[in-house]
């Protein structure tokens, strides 16, 4: 019989998700803002920070996709059809750390990029 998975934390502690679009030139920046702009008609979601340069663990300019859990099939489905060149990490939102939910609680289903996460600590600082 297969060995079970070891949980990194109870899906309970998982209060919502967050969906981080990085893009890197100017074709990016374009498509990331006309996936930004059709969003919302689309979907229950709040805009989060926007970084024009990589800051903290963030390996590239961003925006940032707030969400309640129950969006997450959906909007995961509409991003990857939709994302073109630009590369997408989802999240979790635990309350544990931002090392946690950067780390343990991330998927990339797009095109993977190494965030930096030495910005991050397991004591709850926010990046």
């Amino acid at each position: 019989m297969p060995e079970k998975p070891k949980l990194s934390f109870g899906e309970r502690l998982i209060d919502d998700s967050r969906a981080s679009v990085y893009y890197n030139h100017t074709m990016g920046q374009v498509h990331a803002a006309k996936l930004l702009e059709s969003a919302p008609e689309l979907y229950e979601f709040e805009i989060g920070r926007q970084r024009d340069k990589s800051v903290g663990p963030r390996p590239a300019p961003m925006y940032q996709m707030a969400f309640e859990i129950e969006h997450f099939p959906r909007l995961v489905r509409r991003l990857q059809s939709v994302r073109d060149f630009l590369s997408i990490l989802v999240r979790t939102r635990t309350g544990i750390s931002d090392l946690t939910d950067h780390n343990d609680g991330a998927v990339w289903p797009i095109d993977f990029l190494k965030l930096q996460l030495e910005f991050c600590n397991r004591h709850g600082k926010r990046a």
